[in-house]
Parts: C-alpha cells; sequence; structure tokens
C-alpha cells in the first residue's frame, strides 16, 4: 500500500497506520483512561489506588497531558496525600517547598469539620503538562495518611452504613500524548 499525502504532507504510512509529522505541535495524538468506581481503603503505607494506572509508548519529545479526579473520604482527624507517579514511583509532580513535617504532595485531604470528617467524600483533582523524557511511560494515582492513624477511602466514607448521607463515587486518570 502507498502512503496517503494531503497537501503533500503523509496523513497514512505505508502500513495505514496514521503518521504525526505534518501534525502541528500541541495536537493530542493519544488517549487513555482508568476509571476505579469501587471502594478501597489506604493506610498509613503509600499504595496503589486501584485501576488509577495508565501506560503508553510516545514520540521521543511529546509531552504527557495529566487529569486527575479522585474522590475520597478519611477517618476523623485524619489527614491524607496523593501522589502522581510514573512506573518507577517517582513523583511527577508535587510541591518541593515543604520542609520539617511538612508534606510534598501532588493533592491533598484535610478535615474540614473533625466531628463530620467520617461522613464526607471530598474531590481532590489535578491537571499537569509532563515532559517525561523516555517513550514508555505509566502513570498512576498513590496515596496514604499522612497524619493521623486512620484510613483514607477511595470513592466512599469510612461509614459504610445505608444512610442517605453516605455515598458512593467514580474516580478516573487520563492522559494525553500531546506533540511536542
Amino acid at each position: 500500500m502507498a502512503s496517503i499525502k494531503f497537501n503533500n504532507v503523509e496523513v497514512f504510512d505505508s502500513n495505514g497506520k496514521v503518521t504525526t509529522a505534518g501534525m502541528p505541535s500541541e495536537t493530542i495524538i493519544q488517549i487513555k483512561s482508568a476509571t476505579f468506581n469501587g471502594y478501597q481503603s489506604i493506610g498509613t503505607s503509600i499504595d496503589d489506588v486501584t485501576n488509577l494506572s495508565c501506560s503508553m509508548t510516545i514520540a521521543s519529545g511529546n509531552k504527557v497531558l495529566i487529569f486527575v479526579n479522585l474522590y475520597s473520604g478519611q477517618s476523623q482527624d485524619t489527614y491524607g496525600i496523593f501522589q502522581i507517579t510514573d512506573g518507577s514511583n517517582n513523583i511527577i509532580t508535587k510541591n518541593t517547598t515543604g520542609t520539617g513535617n511538612i508534606q510534598n504532595a501532588s493533592m491533598s485531604i484535610s478535615a474540614y469539620n473533625i466531628n463530620n470528617d467520617i461522613h464526607t467524600v471530598k474531590n481532590q483533582s489535578l491537571n499537569f503538562l509532563w515532559t517525561p523524557g523516555v517513550t514508555s511511560i505509566t502513570v498512576k494515582v498513590r496515596g496514604e495518611v499522612s497524619y493521623g492513624s486512620g484510613n483514607l477511602f477511595i470513592n466512599g466514607t469510612q461509614n459504610t452504613g445505608n444512610y442517605g448521607y453516605n455515598t458512593r463515587t467514580v474516580s478516573n486518570l487520563t492522559i494525553m500524548e500531546v506533540k511536542a
């Protein structure tokens, strides 16, 4: 099969695959998404959020646009952090100005009303344009309790009783390859 050109720019190669050579920079090349609609409890050790991991192979020099929409609850008097990491568990994006006991994180959950923390689910969201420097990438969401002795609860509250104030939610991770 011959390649197909449009305005003298190859858009399909000889194997019928779309080429990106003629695409302008900042074009979205591919998208991967992961969803977790279950319930997970995370303690004081860093742990992957179930199913919130995406992998892709990108062209050298391209970037990755990351979107996270994570819902979590917490035990009373418990605070937590979330990290966006690569396949080697290196944190992709975090604040680095915290010193001493201050946690550097990608996202966090903190107490608003100490007595009612067990009845609320809060949204943590993030978007970040990452330049990975490698072509085979993995992005995942991890979490841990950073202060207190309780747990974080992904997509729900600590209280699991059949009450109208308890909720179950859905969390998502989406990554997009962006042409450099």
